[in-house]
């Protein structure tokens, strides 16, 4: 009976641990989806950034063409 108290005080502990590393596992992908995530979120801003740059660009050559062509 001796050993069945011990068996079973091992396997409660070996639950705990295998418990507390999957934890610590998710805790660990979940910082890095956050990571992950704050980087294509400022990626996207940029793209977003360079668009909106490269379309009032755009907007002022048409305008000086057009004007060039006026003249």
């Amino acid at each position: 009976m001796h050993t069945c108290a011990a068996e079973k005080s091992l396997s409660v502990k070996d639950f705990s641990k295998e418990t507390f590393d999957n934890d610590m596992k998710v805790n660990e992908l979940t910082n890095n989806f956050e990571k992950c995530q704050q980087l294509l979120n400022s990626i996207s801003a940029s793209i977003s950034s360079k668009a909106i740059t490269v379309e009032g660009q755009k907007h002022k050559l048409e305008e000086t063409e057009q004007l060039g062509s006026d003249i």
